[in-house]
């Protein structure tokens, strides 16, 4: 709209940074911070929103009424704080700003990325991002309302993902038509956003050499192993060094347009059958004909990271002739309620209901609290009921319910799955558990699983399915050998050392299906020669270390320290050994031990800790610092000495791999005579043997007089065993 000189009389807001709100180019205070969150929510909405989504917004613990008033009042304010009161447009149902005179660098953004997808270009793509000045709403809060905190944390989440996803394109397509200035530009922006995106800073070293500009990307590397190590506690990946030491030997560096992103849930390479999980299997089959019945029921699938849960998911319904809904709980999404649900509902739940009719509209109205989109898609939805919080949770509760109910429109009970439980934000786990009251007389069955490690996420939703009476649990444990056995068969076909290599592997996996598919396909895509494998050399892939290195992020300091002490000893280890070992308190030490426990990090048995796979331990120690791992050695050669003098080899052996070479050398000679009047051949050879190459690092020259007398010496011992 223009006014009489001709000026655009528009109100622009901008989001996408600390907020900043403009009217005819010229900057507008707005002091009161809760009139501003309520300008803020609605220019993010573009559209409608009820006075019901408002309420619940701003004033989510106080009577319905009185919300209703107190949003009047707010409303009455915005309308006065504005320059042009008609910017703000009011009905009885709800509230919204004037699409033709509001503008947002939100709706800009979306805008420039349809144009993108539309027509691929580019530079829409790049007016988008030069948008994003920052956060949603940087430093804006409004920490009397949780509701609102709750939607500021998903918007900001959602719009930095949109920014770097662009980003990450615009890098990718730089490198393609060879604009390489303008890609290291993208990359460097996506770094000052996401500081641990390693394939990023792989694409960063790559541009800087390939533009030659070898010190920036030898620097490059050098701020990747920094942000890793203090943000992670990880050191690179091995793709990543082998770029620098490439980089630094001054060879070729070719640029790959798309660098895979690296994740720990990556799925397994080899097309294997599912093994080990006939039981399980059985057990569904079983729930599934109950629920054929009208006995609706639930089944929660529980164990740790990587033991199969929704791989079993997978192929129970694959093969399903009724309705699947699935639905997936996320990092992160622990305070955004009901996550899991409304990505059902935005998904295809809505759709797959036949006709709609069979909902009545006074749920779908209920609904529309949550996907205010709804009322767009029908009109006609009369206006929620108001009444006081728990009574609206209530019926937002059994709203939720009707639609599940409604999917089973066939002849075929519906099957609704809910991954990774011990994500998933409380509401959704207590809305489940009413889920579970109301399942007599329907053909429903609910599939859940979690973690067992993250069990107290899910302990009350338990104990509510268990009272209820419907619910089954299956506990998935490690594949056994014979297990390890079939998989073998199926990747190699005849393999001599069958029987010990299926050992090894389930010894080294603990039958985790994914470290040991992983740890398969590592063998196959190197063409290691089975029959020849060292079965101690076993590899320890990447992706191992990925999954590994985010159960690690996940713990408590002095947690990861207790564990990393233990991963040196390579062997199972007692209370004492890890405490003297860590340099925690034994208070901090039984706290960390009982929570790796738990975790299923380490098991215990007759006082003694291990770790429950040593692909883990390995990973936990090749993760560690060079100076780190040598203090943790040293403080193992202590312990051992107070602990257990006798054990000298063990000593020694701690001492070499602390670089305390002269002491090592001591030690195993020590060993070596107190071994030799008890006949053992072999600890003697092995001693002498370590003596002998640390007397060539001590002396690589083989000059010094004293360790030629040594060496001499050494051998002439050596060659009476």
């Amino acid at each position: 709209m223009l006014h009489e000189g001709g000026q655009s009389q528009d109100l622009h807001i901008h989001m996408l940074g600390p907020p900043q709100t403009a009217w005819n180019g010229r900057p507008l205070t707005i002091r009161r911070r809760q009139v501003r969150a309520l300008l803020y929510r609605l220019a993010a909405a573009r559209q409608p929103l009820s006075r019901d989504h408002l309420c619940f917004l701003f004033w989510s613990d106080i009577p319905q009424p009185r919300a209703l008033r107190n949003l009047s009042h707010l409303l009455t304010h915005l309308r006065r704080t504005l320059p042009d009161p008609s910017l703000l447009v009011l009905t009885r149902q709800g509230a919204q700003l004037d699409p033709q005179r509001v503008r947002t660098d939100t709706a800009d953004f979306t805008h420039h990325v349809d144009e993108w997808q539309r027509t691929g270009d580019d530079h829409a793509l790049h007016r988008a991002v030069a948008l994003y000045r920052g956060p949603f709403l940087a430093g804006f809060a409004l920490p009397s309302s949780a509701e609102f905190e709750q939607w500021l944390s998903l918007e900001r989440q959602l719009w930095q993902q949109r920014y770097l996803d662009a980003l990450r394109h615009l890098v990718e397509a730089c490198i393609a038509r060879g604009a390489l200035d303008d890609a290291i530009g993208y990359a460097r922006a996506y770094l000052k956003t996401d500081n641990l995106a390693e394939d990023i800073h792989r694409h960063l070293i790559a541009l800087y050499a390939a533009t030659g500009n070898r010190a920036a990307a030898l620097r490059q590397y050098e701020a990747c192993m920094s942000a890793l190590e203090r943000e992670l506690g990880i050191a690179p990946l091995p793709e990543t060094r082998a770029l620098y030491e490439a980089v630094l030997a001054g060879h070729p560096i070719p640029l790959q347009q798309r660098a895979p992103p690296v994740s720990p849930a990556r799925l397994p390479g080899l097309q294997v059958p599912l093994v080990g999980r006939d039981e399980a299997l059985a057990a569904l089959a079983r729930a599934y004909e109950k629920t054929r019945t009208g006995q609706g029921h639930v089944v929660l699938i529980s164990g740790e990271a990587g033991i199969g849960k929704s791989r079993l998911v997978q192929e129970f319904v694959r093969h399903l002739p009724g309705r699947v809904i699935v639905a997936n709980a996320r990092p992160g999404t622990q305070r955004l309620p009901y996550y899991p649900i409304v990505q059902i509902l935005r998904g295809h739940a809505l759709a797959q209901i036949p006709g709609q009719d069979n909902i009545d509209p006074i749920w779908l109205a209920e609904i529309a609290r949550l996907l205010p989109e709804l009322r767009a898609r029908i009109p006609s939805l009369p206006p929620p009921l108001p009444g006081e919080p728990e009574e609206v949770r209530l019926r937002l509760f059994e709203a939720l319910v009707q639609v599940v109910f409604a999917l089973d429109g066939g002849t075929h009970p519906a099957v609704l799955c809910v991954d990774d439980l011990h994500w998933a934000d409380q509401t959704t786990l207590e809305w489940l558990a009413y889920l579970a009251s109301r399942l007599a007389g329907h053909r429903l069955l609910a599939l859940g699983t979690y973690r067992s490690e993250e069990e107290d996420a899910v302990r009350d939703l338990r104990r509510h399915l268990l009272r209820a009476g419907r619910m089954t649990e299956l506990r998935l444990a490690g594949l056994t050998t014979e297990d390890v056995r079939q998989l073998l068969r199926h990747v190699f076909g005849t393999v001599a050392q069958e029987d010990v290599l299926a050992r090894r592997l389930r010894r080294a996996t603990g039958g985790n299906p994914f470290f040991l598919l992983e740890t398969l396909r590592v063998l196959t895509e190197e063409q290691v020669d089975i029959d020849t494998l060292d079965l101690d050399r076993l590899p320890l892939p990447d992706s191992v270390c990925e999954a590994v290195a985010a159960r690690l992020a996940r713990l408590a300091p002095h947690a990861r320290q207790v564990l990393e002490a233990g991963s040196i000893l390579e062997d199972d280890f007692s209370f004492d050994e890890v405490h003297l070992i860590a340099g925690r308190s034994e208070a901090e030490t039984a706290s960390a031990l009982e929570d790796l426990v738990a975790r299923q990090l380490l098991t215990v048995e007759g006082g003694r800790y291990r770790f429950v796979h040593d692909l883990t331990r390995r990973a936990v120690e090749q993760r560690l610092n060079p100076v780190r791992r040598q203090l943790l050695h040293r403080r193992a050669a202590l312990a051992v000495a107070r602990l257990h003098p006798e054990a000298l080899v063990v000593q020694a052996y701690h001492l070499e791999r602390a670089g305390m070479f002269k002491k090592a050398l001591e030690t195993y000679l020590n060993a070596a005579e107190k071994s030799h009047p008890l006949g053992a051949w072999e600890e003697v050879e092995h001693c002498y043997a370590r003596a002998l190459a640390l007397l060539d690092i001590l002396d690589a020259g083989h000059c010094h007089p004293d360790h030629l007398r040594r060496r001499g010496s050494i051998l002439m011992q050596r060659a009476h065993i």
